[in-house]
């Protein structure tokens, strides 16, 4: 949050930049959803980038049940206000293992096209980095073989801000073609 919060304040200098961490270490989506309203909503977001979908995963929950959490929490967050991202599972071996993270990641894919929210597909990116060779996994993960490291936080907190960079930039001016009559 520290490196997201100096990069966007450096992207928009004009703006007072917050960022606030309100996770919640080993929890499930249900009891994130249930939080919205008492540990988000009051501080009063801009945006809210909602990482979910690894714990979740790591216990078996159901990917369409989370989708449906998901889904709701994200009305509560827009009816709040605020803007949102949803984050999805970090690309990790003990996330690989579970026969059924494809299931979670469209799940979550899905819930953010319904409530026409971006997605910061950060399996994805991770996935890049280490079969491109730019940033291997020893490196990307720390001794857990599951938590990001500082260095691949650092990479996140940069895609995340040319993420917002682009959501946030005007649209380019339309060209008008011009014909002699």
């Amino acid at each position: 949050p520290s490196r997201l919060a100096a990069l966007l304040q450096r992207l928009f200098p004009q703006r007072s930049i917050r960022v606030l961490n309100r996770g919640v270490p080993g929890e499930e989506a249900p009891a994130m959803a249930a939080r919205i309203a008492r540990d988000v909503i009051p501080e009063r977001p801009d945006l809210v980038i909602w990482q979910v979908g690894t714990n979740g995963l790591l216990h078996d929950d159901d990917a369409s049940a989370m989708g449906g959490i998901v889904r709701e929490g994200i009305a509560r967050i827009k009816a709040a206000g605020a803007d949102v991202m949803i984050m999805n599972p970090q690309y990790a071996p003990a996330v690989l293992r579970h026969p059924h993270y494809r299931d979670i990641l469209h799940a979550l894919a899905a819930a953010a096209f319904v409530e026409d929210v971006p997605l910061l597909p950060r399996f994805a990116i991770m996935r890049h980095w280490a079969e491109e060779g730019r940033m291997p996994l020893d490196t990307m993960l720390a001794a857990d073989r599951l938590h990001m490291t500082d260095a691949s936080y650092d990479c996140l907190a940069r895609q995340i801000t040319a993420s917002i960079a682009d959501i946030a930039a005007p649209p380019p001016p339309r060209s008008v073609a011009s014909r002699d009559f």
